[in-house]
């Protein structure tokens, strides 16, 4: 096998068969694994040569090595002429890019192969690729089989790397912090280097974690780095030395922050009395809690409910003496609670005014009923009651009314009366006492009472009493109408109004004697009140006899019916009537000179409607 050099391949003619591949970085020492393709500065670490006259898969490897530094390559392949019944492969131990540096003036055959396309023409380089995708070759040891291969001008130059050795001695940095807390600063000092590294850099960690963006000598502990250690990492670079990265001793567990200045609510109130408000200002916080809570306490303990920043003063919290409690809260820092200056003991409300005593009436006898009045107060007051008998309270008596039971003979009976308006203090008046509650009265054997006479229109009904044992001393009417009370119909007899026809007309009767309890009992009811009838004949009277002063004057009343029709009569001298002139006749006084003279004649029948008639006028009295 004959050995290629590279600078008998410079210029060789085209059509001459040689494949070539050019992989990795031109650095003695370099190994495949290290190699990279650096597009700024090509330079090669081993070139591999087929046979210049080969038959298919012949090769031959040529290799860079130390003695090569400062050698030019100036041969590189540019493009592959095919030959019928020929392939054209690609061989090594890694897939990745083959960058070749191309010039300008490289040619193109007509059966050039299509796997080899242009890569980056700015950066003159082209790619070799294989069945249409790319196969990216970077390190290793590779061969290119082909054949009818085409030169042009290339320059690359071999350069020697300089060795690479770690510092010589490295110091961690130290972490300095005024406390280890939320809220606090921490400070890395750079450890010592030798030698000085041409750069450095600084990482703080958390509990092992990088954090974000903290690449500063300084480190602010923010509320999210509570409870973690934290670390720093420096890094110093230099040419020639291997980069090297340092570890800070960790730092205690870093603390949740406390509040650095707090001041106490202040309490404010109109007055500290039942019926007023309280109300509490907040106190100074630095830093500003994120939330804060109030709680409001009445002698040391919490008042349920009571958060917000005012407090109503009731009547609950007389006499007490009166806190509230703020606690601020940010997250990284503990929780404060901080407590007002204690408010003087809260005052009663003013106490609810009575005027006039509460009062009794009523009886004080078994059976019989109290009523209570609960006196005079300032207006918008309402009442609580309690009865009691011999000052002790009488269980479920809180109405206005007492029925007086067998329990309560013997005992005086009063009655408290209790006072309230709304965030006012609650005051009790107490009645005077009654006398000594006495037995039951007896009873009467009473009678139903009847109503005498016909229930007609005008006509008067009479209440009859029946008989008693015993009789009452004094009895009481009342006539109703259709069950209601007839107003001022209080007496036994009764005359039916015209309101009253149709109606049904009762009457109730109450009997009362001295050591017997009043009985009252009712009538039955009444036929339906029936209406007058109507006269059938009711003639004009007519006057007759001389129109003289001293002459005599007669009427004629005509015939009424239904017979017979009680008539009276009436005259009159220019519409006035003549005092004593109700007979038939009527001698004509002196006083009627000049004037006329009529006459009234009313017709009265029991059951009928009473009517009256008056006469025409006669002409004027002669004198």
């Amino acid at each position: 096998m004959t050995i290629i050099t590279k600078r008998a391949l410079h210029g060789a003619a085209i059509g001459t068969a040689v494949a070539v591949v050019l992989v990795g970085t031109g650095v003695v020492g370099s190994t495949p694994a290290q190699a990279v393709l650096d597009a700024s500065a090509p330079v090669l670490s081993s070139v591999t040569v087929s046979n210049p006259s080969p038959s298919s898969g012949s090769i031959i490897n040529e290799t860079v090595g130390a003695s090569d530094v400062g050698t030019g390559i100036d041969f590189i392949v540019v493009s592959i002429r095919d030959e019928v019944g020929k392939t054209h492969t690609i061989q090594g131990s890694n897939a990745g890019d083959l960058r070749l540096p191309i010039d300008s003036s490289w040619a193109v055959g007509p059966a050039q192969v299509t796997d080899i396309t242009i890569f980056d023409s700015a950066d003159n380089y082209a790619v070799y690729r294989r069945n249409g995708s790319a196969t990216v070759l970077e390190n290793g040891s590779f061969t290119f089989q082909g054949h009818t291969v085409d030169f042009s001008a290339g320059d690359f130059t071999i350069s020697e790397k300089p060795a690479v050795v770690p510092f010589d001695q490295v110091s961690a940095p130290l972490l300095v912090a005024g406390t280890a807390q939320v809220g606090g600063t921490m400070t890395a000092l750079p450890g010592a280097w030798t030698p000085t590294p041409t750069t450095t850099s600084l990482q703080w960690f958390a509990d092992g974690r990088a954090i974000q963006g903290e690449t500063r000598s300084e480190l602010a502990l923010t509320a999210a780095l509570a409870g973690k250690v934290i670390t720093v990492a420096q890094t110093g670079s230099r040419s020639g030395y291997v980069d090297q990265t340092v570890v800070s001793q960790p730092s205690p567990a870093v603390r949740p922050g406390s509040f650095d200045q707090v001041s106490a609510p202040l309490l404010v109130a109109g007055t500290a009395q039942v019926g007023g408000t309280m109300t509490a200002l907040p106190g100074a916080w630095t830093p500003t809690p994120t939330t804060t809570s109030l709680q409001w306490f009445a002698d040391g303990r919490a008042i349920q409910g009571e958060t917000r920043s005012e407090l109503a003063l009731t009547a609950a919290l007389a006499g007490k003496v009166i806190t509230v409690a703020q606690t601020g809260s940010r997250s990284g820092y503990v929780d404060q609670t901080v407590v007002s200056q204690p408010s003087p003991a809260v005052r009663p409300a003013p106490a609810v005014e009575n005027f006039v005593a509460p009062s009794i009436s009523g009886a004080a006898r078994v059976g019989e009923t109290l009523v209570a009045d609960v006196g005079r107060w300032e207006a918008g007051t309402t009442f609580r009651v309690q009865w009691s008998a011999n000052d002790e309270r009488i269980n479920g008596a809180n109405g206005l009314n007492l029925i007086l039971a067998e329990a309560q003979r013997g005992k005086v009976i009063s009655v408290a009366v209790t006072g309230v308006i709304s965030g006012r203090t609650d005051t009790t008046a107490v009645s005077s006492r009654t006398v000594a509650v006495s037995a039951p009265l007896q009873a009467f054997v009473s009678a139903v009472p009847t109503i005498v006479g016909t229930p007609r229109d005008g006509s008067i009904l009479t209440a009859r009493v029946g008989t008693w044992t015993p009789a009452p001393t004094t009895w009481k009417y009342q006539w109703l109408r259709d069950g209601q009370r007839i107003a001022g119909a209080t007496k036994s007899t009764f005359t039916v109004p015209t309101s009253a026809v149709g109606a049904k007309l009762s009457v109730v009767l109450t009997g009362s004697r001295a050591g017997y309890g009043d009985a009252t009992v009712s009538s039955a009811e009444s036929k339906p009140v029936a209406p007058l009838k109507k006269l059938t004949a009711t003639p004009k009277p007519k006057i007759s006899g001389t129109v003289k002063v001293g002459k005599v004057l007669t009427v004629s009343a005509g015939k009424w019916s239904p017979a017979p029709v009680a008539l009276t009569y009436q005259w009159s001298v220019n519409g006035t009537a003549i005092v004593g002139a109700t007979k038939s006749t009527v001698k004509i006084p002196k006083s009627a000179g000049g004037k006329t003279i009529t006459v009234t004649v009313t017709g009265k029948k029991d059951g009928y409607v009473t009517v009256k008639q008056t006469s025409a006028k006669t002409g004027k009295v002669a004198k």
